[in-house]
């Protein structure tokens, strides 16, 4: 077998058996767990970033606050103002 066949094999297998982990992980523990280390990662990846001397600059900064700003809005307590339509 020539290498684009190894390469699609070691990649149907390696994402279906990604794939299971991960579904058992999240019914072991609970969706909640999966988003903090969803949260995690980029901070983690800043600072092995610095580790390696890379720079954290004002545009990833802000580009930072936006997102957490987003995720603010998504989970923000909604108001307790009944709908017409309920």
């Amino acid at each position: 077998m020539n290498s684009p066949v190894y390469i699609v094999v070691l990649y149907v297998l390696g994402t279906s058996i990604a794939k299971v982990l991960f579904n058992e992980l999240i019914h072991i523990s609970s969706p909640v767990f999966w988003v903090l280390a969803n949260y995690l990662l980029p901070v983690t990846g800043v600072f092995r970033g610095r580790l390696y001397g890379k720079n954290f600059v004002l545009q990833q900064f802000l580009a930072a606050c936006i997102l957490i700003f987003g995720v603010y809005l998504v989970n923000r307590k909604k108001n307790k103002i009944k709908s017409i339509f309920v």
